[in-house]
């Protein structure tokens, strides 16, 4: 099962949990070419290109081993505050470990619930 279908999985739990619309995106590595699934290996380029305009205004969770080590940089240079503005959302970094994701939603939702 790839991550996407895990992750998807998940979300699908919690919208239905707490009521919300969690949404999971897939991102294609046209970068380094299709076959290449790591997420470590995505660029910004590649995230602007398919998530502009899906996701405006809202949250982007992503997961830290995507930036270079130490820093809020991705791959080809693309800083996570230019994603977010390029991308028009709020981006959260998470660590890699599926706890620290769920963690992350769950303050998400409840700070949104909370509004």
């Amino acid at each position: 099962m790839s991550s996407y279908n895990f992750i998807k999985s998940i979300a699908e739990k919690i919208n239905i949990k707490f009521n919300v619309d969690i949404k999971v995106y897939p991102i294609i590595n046209n970068f380094f070419g299709e076959k290449i699934t790591v997420t470590g290996l995505l660029t910004g380029k590649d995230l602007i290109e398919q998530l502009k305009g899906k996701i405006e205004g809202t949250t982007l969770l992503l997961s830290s081993n995507m930036f270079k080590a130490y820093e809020d940089v991705l791959l080809d240079d693309i800083s996570i505050d230019e994603l977010s503005r390029r991308l028009n959302v709020k981006i959260i970094k998470c660590k890699f470990t599926g706890e620290d994701l769920i963690e992350n939603i769950e303050r998400e939702v409840v700070r949104c619930q909370s509004r």
